[in-house]
């Protein structure tokens, strides 16, 4: 099956970009856990690493961490569409708070 369009290329590369920014937090994750070799397993389980995705008009903050088997969670914590009018500025408030 052969896919055209502006569409398929734009969802593409979001995909990508979401892959790319889960492994790049599961690279930082274990930076932490190589940085600090003499911790205890149950205190790194409770290490959050979060990350902040841009799509169009969209902000998406995403947590990552391990659980007690090794697996790698990651979710959403927060998404914030961009105000793009003038009617819309008083959310700005609301994206500065989610990226402080």
């Amino acid at each position: 099956m052969t896919h055209f369009g502006a569409d398929y290329e734009r969802t593409f590369w979001t995909i990508y970009d979401s892959v790319k920014q889960d492994h790049s937090m599961i690279d930082i994750l274990k930076g932490i856990a190589n940085t600090h070799t003499k911790s205890s397993f149950n205190t790194f389980l409770q290490t959050k690493v979060f990350g902040v995705h841009t799509i169009k008009t969209t902000i998406i903050l995403s947590e990552l961490q391990m659980d007690d088997e090794g697996k790698f969670i990651q979710g959403q914590f927060r998404v914030i569409d961009i105000p793009t009018r003038y009617k819309g500025r008083n959310k700005w408030f609301r994206i500065f708070d989610m990226l402080t």
